[in-house]
């Protein structure tokens, strides 16, 4: 998807590659390039000092680590766990891209993970949508 996203499609969007890739690109700001490993070249994330990780490893909106690692570029957030009915949960996450909650921003997804809301929410506050 290279055109301009609205907001209705970022909170529709579904865990997997493309949300990935939009999240490693637009949130976290990553380049992907090729390393020599060995005798072949193998893709990976770079954050224009260092090789992060191998392009394939990094899923925010499937791996909670990789969430955890996205929500950390935000220097607030608030999570609220919601299961109104057993077995049914929901995750609201809301982020603010500045520690001046006041005047600033803020950015607020909802999805039945907790990787899939924080995924929505940091493309959603990036964005400015």
């Amino acid at each position: 998807m290279t055109e301009q996203l609205t907001r209705e499609q970022v909170l529709e969007m579904d865990p997997g590659e493309e949300l990935d890739d939009l999240i490693v690109r637009k949130v976290m700001r990553w380049d992907a390039k090729s390393k020599l490993c060995g005798e072949e070249y193998e893709d990976y994330w770079h954050d224009g000092n260092r090789y992060t990780c191998e392009c394939a490893l990094f899923n925010p909106s499937k791996d909670i680590s990789a969430a955890w690692e996205v929500l950390s570029r935000f220097p607030v957030s608030t999570m609220e766990r919601v299961e109104v009915i057993e077995g049914r949960t929901t995750v609201h996450i809301t982020l603010w891209p500045s520690a001046d909650t006041e005047n600033k921003y803020s950015a607020t997804a909802s999805a039945n993970t907790f990787e899939l809301a924080v995924c929505r929410a940091s493309l959603l506050a990036v964005m400015g949508l």
